[in-house]
C-alpha cells in the first residue's frame, strides 16, 4: 500500500469512517503517483489528510495537482474551511500545499504519539 510504503506515519487510512473521499492523481503511464483523503473529523473540521508521493514521483507536482483537487471538491460541497497538517520540517510537502494555494496559519512542532495519555 502506498501509505505504508511512502507516508508511514499517515493519520487516515482506508476504512476511516471520518474520510469523505479519497483521490489520487497518476502519472503518464497510469500508475498512482499520489494519493490522499478528505476528512470530515468528529470535530466537524475538514482536511486534507494522508497525502503521500509515491517517492520516485516526487518533484512532479503530483501532490500539488491532488490537493487542488480536493479544494475544488470541497468548495463543490459547499465546505468553506479546508485545514491539513503537515510536520514543519517536510519542506518539500510545504511547498506543494502552498504551489494549491493553501497558506500556513501556525506551526506545529510537537506530535503526540498513538495511546498517549496526559495527566
Amino acid at each position: 500500500m502506498i501509505l505504508d510504503t511512502h507516508a508511514p506515519s499517515s493519520s487516515v487510512y482506508p476504512g476511516n469512517p471520518e474520510v469523505i473521499q479519497w483521490g489520487c492523481v497518476r502519472n503518464d503511464a497510469g500508475e498512482v503517483s499520489a494519493i490522499g483523503a478528505l476528512v470530515r473529523w468528529s470535530s466537524g473540521a475538514h482536511v486534507i489528510s494522508s497525502v503521500a508521493t509515491v517517492e520516485s514521483q516526487r518533484g512532479n507536482g503530483f501532490a500539488t495537482q491532488l490537493v487542488k483537487r480536493f479544494i475544488s471538491r470541497a468548495n463543490e460541497l459547499g465546505i468553506s474551511t479546508l485545514s491539513l497538517g503537515v510536520s514543519h520540517k517536510n519542506v518539500a510537502a510545504i511547498k506543494a500545499y502552498q504551489n494549491a494555494g493553501m497558506t500556513e496559519i501556525a506551526q506545529f512542532t510537537n506530535y503526540l504519539k498513538p495511546g498517549f495519555q496526559g495527566n
